[in-house]
C-alpha cells in the first residue's frame, strides 16, 4: 500500500466516525479527559519538584569558621574575610587561626556526624582565594586543577546519587 493510498482510506475512515460531529453535540467526555490529563501532569511536576519536606532554612548572619590551632568549627558573622580571630587566638606564626569552612549535608537536619566539612578557604592579601582540604597540608588556588579537584571531591553524590547541601550554623 502506498502512502497516499493509505492518507485516503485514513481520511474516509474518520469521516465514516464524523469524530468532529459527535464531539459538538457532546463535548463533556472530551472536557472530563482534558481535565484528567492536566491532572496528572499536575501531579508529576508537583513531585518532581520535591519530596514534600521542608527546604533547608539558610540563615544569612553567620557561616562556618574553622580554627586551624584546635582543628573545631566556630560560627561567626557572614562575610567576613579569612583568616579572621578564632577563639584559641592567633596561629604559632602570630598570624589570626580562622578560615572559612564549606561544611556539607546529605540530610535535612543533620547531627554532627552527619555533616563534613568538604574545604577550608582563606584569602591572601591581594585578594587571592586559596583552598586545601582539612587533612591537607598546603593551600592551593582555587582556580588551579588541584583547587578545581578539592571542589568537585566536595559535591561527590551520595551512594543515591543526590547531591550534598551546605550546611550552616544553627
Amino acid at each position: 500500500m502506498e502512502w497516499d493510498e493509505f492518507k485516503y482510506q485514513l481520511r474516509e475512515f474518520s469521516e465514516s466516525l464524523d469524530l468532529r460531529a459527535r464531539i459538538n453535540k457532546n463535548p463533556k467526555p472530551i472536557l472530563a479527559l482534558a481535565i484528567i490529563t492536566f491532572s496528572v501532569f499536575a501531579a508529576v511536576v508537583i513531585s518532581m519538584l520535591g519530596d514534600g519536606a521542608p527546604s533547608p532554612v539558610t540563615p544569612t548572619d553567620s557561616e562556618w569558621y574553622y580554627d586551624l590551632n584546635t582543628s573545631k568549627l566556630f560560627a561567626a558573622p557572614k562575610g567576613l574575610t579569612p583568616p579572621i580571630d578564632a577563639p584559641s587566638g592567633p596561629s604559632a606564626h602570630g598570624s589570626a587561626a580562622g578560615v572559612r569552612a564549606h561544611v556539607f549535608t546529605y540530610v535535612q537536619e543533620p547531627n554532627e556526624s552527619e555533616y563534613y566539612i568538604g574545604f577550608l578557604e582563606t584569602e591572601q592579601p591581594g585578594g587571592i582565594k586559596l583552598i586545601r582540604r582539612v587533612r591537607d597540608p598546603n593551600w592551593q588556588p582555587v582556580d588551579s586543577l588541584q583547587g578545581r579537584t578539592i571542589i568537585t571531591e566536595a559535591f561527590i553524590p551520595d551512594a543515591n546519587g543526590e547531591p550534598p547541601s551546605q550546611y550552616y550554623p544553627q
